[in-house]
């Protein structure tokens, strides 16, 4: 299962490990969807301290990361046996899902009412505005009838 905002590992937010797994700039995979161990505990202990090793077991347990070997990646042209960290499918997921709060179609709809609402007394304000005693010309008429409104 990916993350949802309400989930909490070890303490943390969801925002907070959305984060880490490389939605930001400073996360642990925000380059690529692998990177070597040392990398990843060095960040890991950036964002969780103490608790590092906790969260990343977590990630382990839930399937979001993987333990492995450069010579596991196809483009691996560097040392086959550096340890790396990989991300799952449900990982990269979860590295970019959205933790927006949802909206309802009522909450919208009431949302797109009240805008309707305030367009029409706006125009209503701006229609008196031009229509007002101070908005005649110099014929007489009404500003808004020497523009062809």
């Amino acid at each position: 299962m990916k993350l949802n905002r309400r989930d909490m590992i070890h303490g943390y937010s969801a925002k907070k490990i959305r984060d880490f797994l490389g939605h930001g700039r400073n996360g642990a995979f925000s380059y690529s969807d692998y990177c070597k161990a040392e990398i990843f505990f060095e960040v890991a202990d950036d964002h969780f301290g103490r608790d590092a090793k906790a969260v990343t077991a977590e990630l382990l347990r839930r399937g979001w990361i993987l333990r492995g070997w450069s010579r596991d990646l196809k483009e691996c042209t560097e040392d086959q046996n550096t340890a790396i960290m990989i991300l799952t499918q449900t990982g990269k997921q979860s590295r970019i899902v959205s933790l927006n709060k949802r909206f309802s179609r009522a909450d919208g709809e009431a949302v797109v009412a009240e805008l309707v609402e305030r367009a029409k007394a706006i125009n209503v304000s701006v229609a008196a505005f031009f229509d007002g005693p101070l908005s005649k010309n110099f014929d007489g008429l009404p500003a808004s009838a020497s523009r062809g409104l």
